[in-house]
């Protein structure tokens, strides 16, 4: 499978929106609210991974601001479960973050989803093999 990544436009936010129900398994959440959050965004970016052509993942960055330790933080990344472990992962995170000092929030696991990763999960163990550690509530890089 050819791996490729882009920024997410509001365009994409149907193809995000059904990723985001697929992967949580429930209904997809009201498209034109994520198009309006993809247009509006000034402190956040979304990268969509697309294998042959077709959504398989993305990954959102969120500016910290000046005076932060770290630049940048990991606010979700999500991978259809067909695709993980296949580099889809790996792909977005160096495209988004490469190898800028980062974060991402520690949270239980939670089926319903939402920001951070998942403590426990393969998630956690992904962003270990990513170079980020467990400080508190956060992992950092």
């Amino acid at each position: 499978m050819r791996v490729s990544i882009r920024p997410a436009t509001a365009v994409d936010a149907g193809a995000l929106a059904r990723l985001e129900a697929e992967l949580h398994g429930r209904d997809p959440r009201d498209w034109e609210d994520l198009a309006t959050e993809l247009r509006d965004a000034s402190d956040s970016s979304t990268w969509l991974a697309l294998g042959d052509g077709s959504p398989v993942g993305y990954l959102v960055t969120r500016a910290l601001g000046p005076g932060q330790p770290r630049a940048l933080e990991v606010a979700a990344l999500l991978v259809l479960p067909d695709h993980r472990r296949s580099g889809v992962g790996t792909a977005l995170l160096n495209f988004a973050i490469g190898d800028a000092p980062a974060q991402a929030p520690r949270r239980p696991a939670d089926p319903a989803g939402g920001a951070g990763v998942d403590v426990g999960g393969e998630a956690e163990d992904f962003f270990a093999s990513a170079g980020f550690a467990p400080a508190g509530d956060l992992f950092i890089r």
